[in-house]
């Protein structure tokens, strides 16, 4: 989370859609059931219905229906108010909680929350109309998401990918890039095979060797002959993962290749002509690296596609969730609420390659303590997750790590007064984390107290 009010600013306007995403049941992990709600009425109760555990929509009532037992009649109300959602809990005998917290009262709703309703978990979005075309529509052949910032890019890959443009994937480590590299190979249409390659585990001195190739006895130890891995990709796509990790003098070599289309092996006759889809990822920028060529990376960027990490995607969280484990072969799976509370509000720097793992883990922890054909997953099988932060480990503004990092805080009984919040921001500069530290509670919190207090708002983003 960022520290200031200005850097904190959010916009609203009519082109902002409020989106409201089932991401999954407690009591039925392993089954992918994912629907995402427009909430265009200004009055939206989410309450106990009839049927299954999917959730049906009753525009007339404005209700969200949803079949569980643990929803009570009248749940929560989500209330438009001005440019804010605010969350109302209706008296739940369960209670709601948001981002892993319960809900005491009302707190106004900020993109990406995740709210529990019963055993089911919503994600809460506030979105430009121009990211539902991908929702709306996706393209045949992807990975459903019903992350907009994610589907948008699938809907965009799948006009990018039959052409031989190259494509630059930004993404954080264990972000998911090489599905997007499969995702263009596979949308290409091209009939050569996707060819990766660990660009930081090539030495300097076999680069040329390892993507280009080399005959015979071309240099000491070349006791066969290599093809290369440009070779390899002909008529199909070479991944280039890592680019960032490859030496100066490698760059340069490599864009001569993209600029002509051709490859000389090490002791070859002359060069070879070669048709490559490119496609390269890094969880750099590169475009403000001073140690990579600004030439090489404007000639990977055709086409630039940023994925964003797994805590800006969580409505996925379901979907990735049901995948994992179908990988382990479980077809039926519970978590209890706190265990749930605990992973889905985790930042998870590692990303999906990390929610991977911990469900991996995890499920072969429960094995002993489920009841066969049913995996019961609880608090003790993520170790992890459920220790207590180390003094100065990253948060990454998640609401999980939030509470872990300030466990020591009491929360406020009331909010504070507009000239009390006011006069402990003049105190702290306007940074919101040593703020909230003052007033007892979460920048989260501080942040909802705001979104009530317009004056303020404004004078602290200026």
């Amino acid at each position: 989370m960022n520290d200031t009010l200005k850097e904190q600013g959010r916009s609203f306007s009519a082109e902002t859609v409020r989106l409201f995403t089932y991401v999954l049941h407690y009591d039925e992990l392993a089954k992918p059931r994912t629907l995402t709600f427009r909430l265009e009425a200004p009055r939206v109760v989410v309450k106990r219905g009839e049927g299954g555990t999917a959730p049906a929509w009753q525009p007339s009532s404005g209700e969200l229906m949803q079949a569980d037992g643990h929803t009570s009649r009248e749940h929560v109300t989500l209330e438009k108010r001005g440019g804010v959602t605010v969350a109302v809990d209706s008296g739940s005998s369960n209670g709601t909680f948001i981002n892993g917290q319960r809900l005491n009262g009302e707190a106004v709703l900020a993109d990406g929350d995740l709210v529990q309703v019963g055993y089911a978990l919503w994600s809460y979005r506030e979105v430009p109309k121009t990211l539902l075309r991908g929702l709306d529509a996706p393209p045949p052949g992807v990975d459903r998401s019903y992350c907009p910032e994610v589907a948008e890019l699938q809907r965009l890959l799948a006009l990018i990918a039959p052409s031989k443009e190259p494509v630059l994937v930004i993404a954080e480590t264990g972000s998911g890039k090489e599905l997007i590299a499969n995702t263009v190979h596979r949308l290409s249409g091209r009939k050569g095979e996707l060819v990766a390659v660990d660009c930081g585990a090539v030495p300097e001195s076999l680069f040329e060797s390892t993507f280009f190739g080399h005959e015979k006895g071309a240099y000491t130890g070349a006791t066969e002959a290599r093809e290369g891995e440009v070779l390899r990709a002909n008529k199909g796509t070479l991944f280039l993962d890592e680019v960032g990790n490859l030496a100066v003098p490698s760059q340069a070599k490599l864009l001569r290749v993209l600029e002509v289309s051709q490859v000389s092996r090490l002791g070859g006759r002359g060069p070879q002509p070669v048709d490559v889809r490119w496609v390269a990822a890094t969880n750099a920028q590169l475009f403000d690296d001073q140690g990579f060529r600004s030439d090489l990376v404007h000639r990977l960027a055709g086409f630039v596609a940023r994925l964003p990490p797994l805590r800006k995607r969580r409505e996925d969280l379901g979907l990735l969730t049901a995948r994992f484990l179908e990988e382990l072969g479980v077809t039926s799976a519970s978590i209890s609420a706190p265990a749930a509370r605990v992973l889905f509000s985790h930042p998870f720097p590692g990303n999906v390659r990390q929610l991977r793992a911990t469900l991996r883990s995890a499920a072969l922890l429960a094995r002993a303590d489920s009841k066969p054909g049913q995996l019961e997953l609880d608090l003790p099988h993520f170790p992890e997750l459920s220790r207590p932060a180390v003094a100065g480990a990253s948060a990454s503004g998640a609401a999980q790590a939030e509470v872990e990092a300030q466990g020591d805080i009491k929360p406020r009984a009331r909010p504070p007064t507009s000239e009390e919040l006011m006069k402990v921001l003049d105190e702290t500069g306007g940074n919101v984390s040593q703020a909230a530290k003052r007033l007892q509670t979460y920048p989260r919190q501080l942040y909802r107290w705001l979104e009530q207090m317009p004056e303020v708002l404004e004078k602290y983003r200026k």
